[in-house]
């Protein structure tokens, strides 16, 4: 199956969401994302984290609030 950029910042999106709404942790990218989509939304989120937004679209307005504290939970896992 070939991805395209809908399932990376998809898949980037939840993750960012659950880890600082439900989470309170950045679970092991292993672990919380599919194999075939982990190297695209590992960078997407490391872009995120500098201070990217996830996509230029305006769905992505909904994560910016979340980055201060995602951020921390990142830079702060195992």
């Amino acid at each position: 199956m070939q991805h395209d950029i809908h399932d990376f910042v998809g898949a980037a999106g939840e993750y960012v969401w659950y880890s600082v709404k439900f989470n309170a942790a950045c679970l092991p990218l292993d672990v919380a994302v599919p194999g075939a989509l982990r190297g695209e939304v590992e960078a997407l989120i490391k872009r995120y984290v500098e201070g990217a937004r996830l996509t230029p679209h305006w769905s992505a307005d909904a994560y910016e609030e979340l980055r201060p504290r995602f951020a921390e939970l990142w830079t702060g896992r195992p």
